[in-house]
C-alpha cells in the first residue's frame, strides 16, 4: 500500500532570502486510487483488488495532515496523519505521526479495533535516494487487551524517472521475528505504476508473515 506523503516546499526559505514578508498559503489535494491488490511492505494483506483514497492538506509552512481510507468487502480502513515536511538545498525531510483504524469484518475474532495501532515516521531524502523508518508507539489495540506497540520498519529506496526500487525491514518486537523485503517499480505512463515485490529472508517458523512468493501489483491513480 503507498501511503508517503513528502511535500517539498521552499516558500519559507525564500521569503527569508529575500527579507519580503510571506503570505501564509495553503492547499488541499486528493486521490483515488485503484490496485489488483493491498500490498504493504511486502506483505499481500488482501488479494482482491482494492479502492482506496485520500485527502490532504498542505500549508506554506511544511506542515500537513491527511487521511487515508480503504473498503474491500467490508474490510475496512482508515489513517489519519500528520507531520512536517521540507527540504534544504541538498536534504528534504519528513516527521509525523500516523494512527492506523479498523472497522468491519477485519479482526472481527476479537474486535476490529483489536488492529488499531500508531507510528512515529521519519525520512531523510538527498538527491534520488531515500532513507526512513516507522517506530511503533502507543499500544495495538483498544481496551483491556491492549499490548505494547514496539515495532520497528526501516527501508531505503532509490527512484530515477519511471523506475523506483525500496529495500525494506520489519522487526516484531513481540516475537523477535523480521523479515526483508524487495521492491521494484516501473510507472508506465502517468499515475500507472507495476509494483514486483519479493520477500527475501522470511524464517520458517515465521508465525506473522506466511507468504514469500513473487508479488505483482498494478495500481492506477486519479489525483484531484
Amino acid at each position: 500500500m503507498s501511503k508517503k506523503h513528502v511535500l517539498k516546499l521552499s516558500a519559507l526559505a525564500i521569503a527569508i532570502a529575500t527579507a519580503a514578508p510571506m503570505v501564509a498559503t495553503a492547499e488541499v489535494t486528493g486521490s483515488l486510487d485503484i490496485a489488483s491488490q493491498y500490498l504493504w511492505r511486502g506483505q499481500t494483506l488482501l488479494t482482491a483488488g482494492t479502492v482506496s483514497g485520500s485527502i490532504d492538506y498542505g500549508h506554506s509552512s511544511g506542515a500537513y495532515a491527511g487521511v487515508w481510507a480503504s473498503s474491500e468487502n467490508g474490510k475496512n480502513e482508515y489513517d489519519l496523519y500528520a507531520g512536517f515536511a521540507g527540504e534544504t538545498e541538498a536534504l528534504s525531510y519528513d516527521l509525523g505521526f500516523v494512527s492506523y483504524h479498523y472497522t468491519g469484518e477485519r479482526g472481527t475474532a476479537v474486535g476490529p479495533d483489536a488492529l488499531n495501532f500508531q507510528e512515529l515516521y521519519l525520512s531523510l531524502g538527498m538527491g534520488d535516494f531515500t532513507i526512513g523508518g516507522y517506530f511503533g508507539v502507543g499500544e495495538f489495540g483498544d481496551g483491556a487487551a491492549a499490548a505494547d506497540n514496539k515495532d520497528m520498519y526501516y527501508y531505503a529506496s532509490y527512484s530515477k524517472e519511471k523506475f523506483g526500487a525500496t529495500v525494506g525491514h520489519y522487526a516484531y518486537d513481540v516475537s523477535d521475528e523480521a523479515y526483508t523485503h524487495l521492491d521494484l517499480s516501473y510507472t508506465v505512463i502517468d499515475n500507472l505504476t507495476f509494483t514486483a515485490s519479493k520477500i527475501l529472508d522470511l524464517d520458517e517458523d515465521n508465525t506473522l508473515v506466511t507468504n514469500d512468493e513473487l508479488q505483482v501489483v498494478v495500481a492506477y491513480s486519479f489525483p484531484f
